[in-house]
């Protein structure tokens, strides 16, 4: 069976570019270059779901232990240790994953934790969801990042002790 992808909407001039900005062909935010373009390129993917390729990723990192993120408007200052390979397509799944991995770490309480309560635990991982939506897509992110570190705070000898 074969697919055919058709670009009906006339915003890209090539397959390469429509490609890229389907998803399909991922651009490394700093070089531009793409696995249609070097197909044999390793992709990672930082913290704030951008993407670089791993020739860029030696070059940036050589001289430096932090830089800012390359992606024009993000800036998020980053290690070379905030990248992980590319494991999907989608920016915002991998970014979701990174999200959901490093929250995990400070909302670490179970329903144990709740007295056995299940709507306070059920609150609880509401606020959670909605957290990670809010990294994820960019929303409120400063009142997010403070709540997530007021939480930290909070609540630091239990999340030692896990």
């Amino acid at each position: 069976m074969t697919t055919t992808i058709v670009d009906t909407s006339g915003r890209h001039e090539s397959l390469r570019e429509f490609l890229i900005a389907s998803g399909i062909g991922i651009r490394c935010v700093n070089c531009n270059a793409t696995n249609l373009s070097r197909p044999n390129i390793t992709l990672y993917t930082s913290k704030c779901g951008h993407d670089e390729c791993d020739n860029c990723l030696a070059q940036l990192y050589e001289r430096r232990a932090t830089i800012p993120c390359r992606f024009a408007t993000c800036q998020e200052m980053l290690k070379k240790t905030d990248f992980r390979i590319k494991e999907f397509q989608s920016g915002n799944v991998h970014k979701e994953m990174l999200v959901r991995e490093e929250l995990s770490k400070i909302y670490c309480m179970t329903f144990d934790d709740f007295g056995g309560d299940a709507a306070r635990y059920d609150a609880y991982l509401e606020e959670i969801e909605n957290i990670i939506f809010n990294l994820v897509n960019d929303v409120d992110l400063d009142a997010t990042k403070a709540k997530v570190l007021a939480y930290k705070n909070k609540h630091s000898i239990l999340i030692d002790s896990k």
